[in-house]
């Protein structure tokens, strides 16, 4: 009732607990009477002279409550979720207002969403870009393998369909695409500088040690072919 329970709400003394009021206007065609909701009571009739100190007079009580909410599959960060008639009661009777449910997706380090797409990155070391390899990764709906294949540039994409985000409230997916990094060492043993240095020099049209070797190798034996015959 919104009064204090030790002094319960007491008729209206402008309409005496009616809830309406009679008003006469005296016009040139005589009087008119006139019912009109009483604006003391607001048409109850009843006020209340001690409010009650928990609902400060409003005649509702804050009351946690669990209320089930179902998310759709695809749905995407900040999405805000309307359920109708599950928010707080209508003060003096009226109805239930909204829920409105802001949904915040937590965020997956390994992916970075792009509508329903997804984006993830892989290391490569210098070997396994060049020569090709097969990777094992992980996706949202667990392992799976992936082929690189020889000579992946860095930053090139790889996309594996069927492994990204649905729409909202449906089931066919986006896709993975997959970005491949190169990873550089920062520290080299001595053997390993003197391969890449090789590499190097091998790509760049001149011969290695290892080359001068063995093509003065096959000299001499083509040499020692010749003078048997």
């Amino acid at each position: 009732t919104g009064a204090d329970p030790s002094r319960p709400p007491e008729n209206c003394p402008d309409c005496g607990g009616a809830g309406v009021v009679v008003q006469v206007a005296n016009t040139f065609l005589g009087q008119v009477r006139q019912t009109m909701t009483c604006g003391r009571c607001r048409g109850e009739g009843k006020v209340v002279k001690a409010v009650c100190s928990e609902c400060k007079g409003k005649k509702l009580e804050k009351k946690k409550a669990r209320v089930e909410v179902r998310v759709p599959t695809g749905i995407d960060n900040n999405t805000v979720l309307h359920l109708p008639s599950q928010g707080d009661d209508g003060i003096h009777g009226g109805r239930p207002g909204d829920l409105y449910v802001r949904v915040m997706v937590e965020r997956d380090p390994r992916f970075t969403r792009d509508e329903r797409g997804l984006l993830t990155q892989v290391n490569l070391t210098y070997p396994q870009a060049a020569l090709g390899t097969t990777l094992l990764l992980e996706g949202i709906d667990g392992e799976f393998e992936l082929v690189i294949p020889p000579g992946t540039q860095p930053g090139q994409e790889f996309r594996v369909r069927g492994q990204g985000i649905p729409p909202v409230g449906g089931t066919e997916r986006g896709d993975l695409r997959v970005r491949v990094n190169i990873s550089v060492p920062k520290k080299l043993s001595p053997y390993q500088k003197q391969l890449l240095e090789n590499l190097q020099r091998s790509l760049e049209g001149g011969e290695t040690p290892e080359e001068r070797k063995d093509s003065g190798f096959l000299q001499e034996f083509l040499r020692e072919i010749k003078k048997k015959k």
